[in-house]
């Protein structure tokens, strides 16, 4: 059965714009052709957390993975700096695993949380879900 909307079966992320917050190469690689290979388009990206707020505000994308172990400013901050500007879903793509880094890439306002490594195969459903409860929270009331 498809969901709201949907008759063919397109992901809800299809032509979603992105940006891609991440200091290692190969990493982002793989995120970028995920991305593109599922039809969203990737507007921008970023090596280090001070570029990431230039580049998230400039290109005002709906969704933006970041990872937490930046250069010049962390993810944390990164995303504390956000708050405020245009609803943005940003998800957190850290190695770091523990609840309290959790916690507080959360409380800076985070939509979600995964841990590298993300294999392709598994970023694509797990942004997709994060992304839809991020629309839920976000939805304007009728």
């Amino acid at each position: 059965m498809a969901n709201r909307g949907e008759t063919d079966g397109a992901s809800p992320l299809l032509g979603k714009r992105v940006v891609i917050c991440e200091d290692e190469a190969l990493t982002f690689l793989q995120m970028a052709r995920a991305f593109e290979k599922a039809g969203l388009e990737v507007c921008g990206s970023a090596a280090d957390g001070v570029e990431a707020v230039k580049v998230i505000r400039r290109c005002r994308p709906d969704i933006v993975t970041m990872d937490l172990n930046l250069p010049a400013m962390n993810g944390i901050e990164s995303i504390r700096r956000l708050q405020g500007g245009d609803p943005v879903c940003v998800i957190v793509v850290t190695a770091y695993s523990d609840e309290e880094t959790r916690r507080r890439a959360l409380e800076a306002g985070a939509c979600g949380f995964l841990t590298k490594p993300v294999s392709s195969n598994s970023l694509l459903p797990a942004v997709e879900r994060i992304y839809a409860e991020h629309q839920g929270r976000t939805a304007p009331a009728a």
